[in-house]
């Protein structure tokens, strides 16, 4: 019974994922009469809003895959299904599923206020949605039933409310546009939100448990949503105007950290980290505060001028999620080959495509400038990358090794070439065209760091082999995964080099992957059948 239950999970999962290729939101002609000449049938065909298309539609498919992928991996293997944070990621999945049917029919209405005459309902996408919705948060009831009716005091149930509170401002709207007074935008619709509703997500889970042992896990999440809280406040206040909604998440998020902070945090004593470690921390901490600076400046003939800081990009804030890591890994890593070499890699690569996106140009009427937020950053980060390079070093180098591994740790370069390059506009824009794979989303900054984390994996092993080889197979197998649902949510576009060329990596790495696990790269031979010179 209880493997039945298991599979609902997935299940779910997997329809819900489906449901975001459908619409969610289609048009339907009113009755003004001039309104109606002018628009065709064409119009209601091809201006329905999908899942992908509200804002937080690539979020929101991030998780639900990786929810999918761990019910899954806790089916093939029952023995670590309890290891898995299985409920809380359908909690969170259907979260974004609500948070998806909603944010739809916010972009339905501002598109409404361009075409009057043109009224938006609800498409068989939303049901699909909210059936695989129910189907995943049974599943995950039924699994996790055992931990649905803790003990708690006041003070856990007074923080549970808050971050119910927080969860619930985030679907409500938090800025009125200027140009068009009657739709709003979500707080959910900021980038920095998503990981506000993941934070709040995990911290319900960890408020839920009530145990002492994680007061200061408590304390970092709810200072993380506190964090994106107010970052999430000041990307929506370009050509918005605050409305009532916005205050109500800030509370929320201060009230928080007030009832997680006076549950009593004891604070461990430590030795002072080396001046390397400090400098780090301090250019991590740097970036941070650089994205609430302005990154982008723009002026008009009437020497107006609009600033926009870094949060309101996803690379900006998938930067702004990395560089705690760099933090904590700084002070808890101290040999060389640390992982915060890859962390700090990855920020690199980021902090680049971000920069390459910003425009330095003038025309009639108009000139963008280079913000001295960008500048700040762009400084932090470097800091970091120098920092990093003494960390870099693995403990030996074996040439004979290094020789093999050449070829897995090239094709992860080419990867990211393919994935990032193409979007910073330094290539002819026709062979631009042609390599570009996919928009920047959650989807492809998650494969960009999953290929920095694979390109790890292949450096680490030119030393010696480790036992931990099955990640060689399943990042490309994940980087594969991302990939396809980039290219089915294309689709219309029609494949490009680029995107065939990111496949044949991806089944590449996953087959190198696969004959490294199964003895190394050295042992393997060409079958028989497939050497040339037999024939």
């Amino acid at each position: 019974m209880r493997r039945i239950w298991s599979l609902l999970l997935p299940a779910g999962a997997l329809l819900l994922l489906a449901s975001f290729y459908f619409p969610w939101q289609e048009p339907s002609l009113g009755d003004s009469g001039g309104v109606v000449a002018v628009l065709s049938g064409s119009f209601a065909a091809s201006n329905g809003i999908d899942g992908w298309s509200s804002g937080v539609g690539p979020a929101a498919g991030l998780v639900t895959f990786l929810l999918a992928a761990a019910a899954a991996f806790a089916v093939a293997r029952p023995r670590l299904s309890a290891r898995l944070p299985l409920g809380r990621c359908a909690l969170l999945a259907g979260y974004f599923a609500i948070a998806v049917g909603i944010e739809a029919r916010s972009s339905a209405r501002l598109r409404a206020v361009a075409a009057p005459g043109v009224h938006f309902h609800y498409a068989y996408g939303a049901y699909v949605g909210a059936a695989g919705t129910i189907v995943m948060l049974l599943g995950a009831g039924a699994l996790r039933r055992a931990e649905l009716a803790p003990q708690l005091s006041a003070r856990p149930l007074a923080a549970l409310a808050a971050v119910v509170g927080l969860l619930v401002a985030l679907l409500l709207p938090w800025a009125r546009y200027v140009f068009a007074p009657s739709a709003t935008a979500l707080g959910i619709a900021a980038p920095a939100a998503a990981v506000v509703a993941v934070s709040s997500v995990w911290l319900l889970g960890l408020s839920w448990q009530a145990d002492a042992g994680r007061r200061g896990q408590r304390l970092a999440v709810a200072a993380v949503a506190e964090l994106f809280t107010g970052a999430a406040l000041s990307s929506l206040t370009v050509l918005t105007t605050p409305v009532w909604g916005m205050w109500v998440g800030l509370a929320a998020a201060c009230a928080i950290v007030v009832l997680v902070s006076t549950d009593g945090i004891r604070i461990p004593r430590t030795e002072l980290p080396q001046w390397v470690a400090i400098a780090s921390c301090a250019s991590a901490a740097l970036l941070v505060v650089s994205l609430f600076l302005p990154w982008q400046r723009e002026c008009d003939a009437s020497i107006r001028c609009v600033s926009t800081n870094g949060w309101t990009n996803e690379l900006g804030v998938a930067i702004a999620v990395l560089a705690p890591g760099v933090v904590v890994l700084t002070l808890v890593w101290s040999r060389p080959g640390a992982p915060v070499a890859a962390l700090v890699a990855g920020i690199g690569l980021l902090v680049a495509t971000f920069g390459f996106q910003l425009q330095d140009l003038s025309g009639a009427g108009f000139r963008l400038t280079f913000g001295y937020g960008s500048t700040v950053g762009f400084v932090a980060g470097g800091l970091l990358l120098v920092l990093a390079v003494p960390r870099s070093y693995p403990a030996s180098v074996d040439r004979s090794r290094m020789l093999f591994r050449l070829g897995p740790m090239l094709a992860c370069v080419a990867y990211l070439a393919f994935v990032l390059v193409p979007r910073w506009g330094v290539l002819p824009l026709g062979l631009q065209r042609q390599l570009r794979f996919a928009p920047i989303s959650w989807l492809t900054i998650s494969g960009a760091l999953l290929a920095v984390w694979l390109l790890r994996e292949w450096a680490g092993r030119v030393a010696a082999d480790s036992e931990n080889s099955e990640r060689l197979v399943i990042l490309p197998l994940a980087l594969l995964s991302l990939a396809a649902l980039d290219l089915i949510r294309l689709r219309a576009v029609g494949i490009t080099w680029g995107g065939g060329a990111v496949v044949v990596l991806c089944l590449l790495l996953a087959m190198l992957g696969r004959v490294e696990q199964r003895g190394g790269l050295e042992t393997f031979r060409m079958p028989e059948i497939l050497r040339v010179d037999r024939l």
